[in-house]
């Protein structure tokens, strides 16, 4: 997981290191290998912002690990998504700053077959 600011989607040093740990795991996976990144924001403000603030996290975490990382994405497949309150890492009421919600998860997902 990681997290950001309030009404951020820019990545941290903490998040950066994060993504560094990432980067050493998928080195270690087979040559095929899908990530689904999903992005989340807590429940303060409107939901369209949080809707876009989600998927802009999402594609800010992605774009690190295709920029900055090393890793060969010929091998890979790679997800970005915004997630809406519907799926909110840590359910709370309308207006309650969680920062657990305001993050990205990164999903390995198994091949098919």
């Amino acid at each position: 997981m990681v997290e950001f600011g309030t009404g951020k989607s820019d990545l941290g040093r903490q998040a950066e290191a994060d993504l560094r740990v990432i980067r050493e795991w998928v080195l270690t996976q087979p040559k095929s290998i899908v990530l689904r990144i999903e992005g989340h924001a807590d429940t303060v403000g409107p939901d369209d912002l949080n809707n876009a603030l989600s998927a802009d996290r999402a594609v800010a975490v992605a774009r690190f690990l295709m920029r900055n990382a090393g890793i060969d994405f010929a091998q890979m497949q790679l997800y970005a998504m915004g997630k809406d309150r519907r799926y909110l890492v840590v359910p709370t009421p309308d207006e309650t700053p969680e920062p657990r919600n305001r993050s990205v998860t990164i999903v390995h997902v198994a091949p098919e077959g």
